[in-house]
């Protein structure tokens, strides 16, 4: 159960940065390439942006829930990866709603 919970925790961290980088390096540069003005190429990206932002704030939850199931300890939580992905769910959520 320990492997399979594990492989949930990656998962999550996976989609999380995979979405990043897709948006970043495919999405966005095809949006401006390929729209017909930088407005509508714009207004692609930024509702891409706020999805992919809740998808961010979801697989950040996700993750930190799966580690305590995996470990059965709360304490797993001020371990530094927790800390980290703590720590992208409050940016992901600034960088949202800012």
């Amino acid at each position: 159960m320990s492997t399979v919970l594990r492989a949930i925790e990656f998962l999550g961290l996976s989609i999380w940065l995979g979405s990043d980088i897709f948006l970043s390096f495919v999405v966005a540069p095809g949006a401006f390439v390929v729209l017909a003005s930088r407005d509508q190429a714009g207004a692609m990206v930024g509702y891409s942006l706020a999805r992919m932002h809740w998808v961010g704030i979801v697989c950040g939850v996700v993750i930190l829930l799966v580690r305590v199931l995996r470990t059965r300890n709360l304490t797993s939580l001020v371990a530094p990866p927790a800390l980290f992905v703590v720590l992208m769910i409050l940016l992901t959520v600034v960088s949202q709603w800012r």
